[in-house]
C-alpha cells in the first residue's frame, strides 16, 4: 500500500522528510526497510545554527550525498531494487536531457534544494502539461511535494497551482520556467547558492532501469 507523503515536524527537517518522501513515492509501505528511515534522520540534521545549536541549521550538502550513497551501498548489500545518484553545482536543472528530467521522465523521485525565502529541500515526483483545472494550458508543470505544511499560499503568484488530491504524488504544480529563474522566485533551483540534488530510481523487472543500466548513458 502506497502512503501519503510526510510535511517535515520542525522548522529544520525538511531534508529527511523530502528523501523519506522520495521513497514513499517509489514504494509500498511493506517494501520500505525500517532502516531507510533511520538513517535519514540520524545523518540528514547535521548543521548547526549560527549559534553552534546542532541539528537547527537543517541539511547539509555533505548530508545528502552521504546518504544517497549510503543507500546504494546498503541496497546492493541487500539486493535492495533501488538506484540513487547525487548531482551538484550545473547538473541542477530542468533543462531538456538534463539529468533531473531523466529520472522523472522514468518514473524516478529527485529531492532537490530550492528557494523559498531561504534554502528548502522538496520532492520532485513528474511532469505534466497544463493542469486538469485548464487542459488547454499548454506550459510545463513540474509536480512538487512541499514538506512545509501551510494553511494558506505564502507566495504571490498564481501561476504555482495547489493541489490537495493527491497525497501520495504531489501537493503542488509549479512551472518549469519558475524553477529554472535565475531571480529569487519560489522554488528556483538556479538561484540556490548550494544547487544540489539526489535522484531516486526503482530498478527491476517491469521498471524502465535495471541495476546494470546508468542513467547517464
Amino acid at each position: 500500500m502506497k502512503l501519503p507523503l510526510l510535511y517535515q515536524t520542525t522548522n529544520y527537517d525538511c531534508g529527511p522528510t523530502a528523501v523519506l518522501n522520495a521513497i514513499r513515492f517509489l514504494y509500498d509501505r511493506e517494501q520500505i526497510p525500517p532502516e531507510f528511515v533511520h538513517k535519514a534522520f540520524s545523518c540528514m540534521l547535521d548543521r548547526s545554527n549560527g549559534e553552534c545549536v546542532f541539528a537547527r541549521g537543517g541539511t547539509t550538502n555533505a548530508a545528502l550525498r552521504y546518504y544517497a550513497q549510503w543507500l546504494n551501498i546498503y541496497a546492493q548489500d541487500i539486493h535492495y531494487n533501488i538506484r540513487t545518484y547525487y548531482i551538484e553545482g550545473d547538473k541542477v536543472n530542468m533543462k531538456e536531457n538534463s539529468l533531473i528530467r531523466k529520472c522523472l521522465n522514468m518514473g524516478g523521485a529527485v529531492v532537490a534544494r530550492c528557494c523559498v525565502q531561504e534554502d528548502h529541500f522538496i520532492t520532485l515526483t513528474g511532469i505534466q502539461i497544463g493542469t486538469e483545472d485548464d487542459p488547454y494550458n499548454t506550459m510545463e508543470y513540474v509536480r512538487i511535494f512541499d514538506p512545509w505544511y501551510m494553511e494558506e499560499p505564502l507566495w504571490n503568484d498564481d501561476r504555482i497551482q495547489r493541489v490537495n488530491d493527491k497525497p501520495k504524488e504531489y501537493n503542488m504544480l509549479v512551472p518549469v520556467e519558475d524553477l529554472e529563474a535565475g531571480r529569487e522566485t519560489w522554488y528556483a533551483l538556479e538561484n540556490c547558492d548550494e544547487k544540489c540534488a539526489a535522484l531516486f530510481i526503482r530498478t527491476g523487472p517491469g521498471y524502465v532501469m535495471h541495476p546494470e543500466n546508468d542513467i547517464t548513458l
